[in-house]
């Protein structure tokens, strides 16, 4: 199972969590998030020399090509692009070119999940499934897994939407051929945008225990 953290805003919080071995690292270029990463926040000759086996990955929502690319100077070890918002396919293709792509899909309650789905599939390489909310994710809120079953993904996905260690059982009692990861974020903070990395440490240690 891949541990993804979203929403950190210090290069020193990335070190940590590729020491720990957390597969994904979530950068948030969206400015109305409080967790925002944007605006020239990392020294970018460090992050060059950084040498980690974490993927880098840059969130979005509805982005332009210009934000891909001003976020791209600024964190210039991407490797992955998640968006988040309600995105053209054709720009998820087009990412595609240079980039792994996840597209998350918000889960409220008559949400249509088929067709989401069917929207996005052959243009990404990972789904994510968040709670929706006005915030477009980082709520704290969950959603009823239940909604995945009998439900085709032909992508790997992730888990999200108010994540907590408290969930560990529920995670390992959690079964689905394309499910791929947990997406960990706001019930793992000091404060917005800084992680607590002991609560994420005991978290992993539960979780592949």
């Amino acid at each position: 199972m891949k541990i993804k953290v979203c929403g950190i805003t210090q290069v020193e919080q990335f070190k940590q969590l590729n020491e720990l071995g957390v597969d994904f690292v979530g950068f948030i270029f969206y400015p109305l998030s409080k967790r925002y990463a944007g605006e020239s926040r990392f020294n970018q000759a460090e992050l060059l020399r950084l040498q980690t086996q974490t993927k880098a990955t840059a969130v979005f929502v509805n982005p332009t090509m210009d934000d891909i690319k001003n976020a791209s100077t600024q964190l210039p070890n991407i490797k992955i692009i998640q968006l988040h918002g309600n995105e053209d396919p054709l720009l998820c293709k087009h990412l595609q070119l240079k980039y792994e792509v996840i597209k998350a899909i918000s889960i409220a309650p008559n949400t249509d999940l088929k067709t989401e789905i069917n929207k996005y599939r052959n243009c990404c390489n990972y789904f994510l499934f968040d709670t929706a909310t006005i915030q477009y994710g980082g709520s704290g809120q969950k959603f009823d897994w239940a909604i995945f079953k009998n439900q085709i993904i032909p992508k790997p996905f992730f888990l999200s939407g108010g994540i907590g260690i408290d969930d560990v059982n529920a995670i390992k009692k959690f079964t689905h051929p394309a499910f791929f990861g947990i997406d960990i974020n706001s019930k793992f903070e000091i404060e917005p945008g800084i992680k607590n990395l002991n609560a994420i440490t005991e978290f992993i240690k539960l979780i592949k225990k």
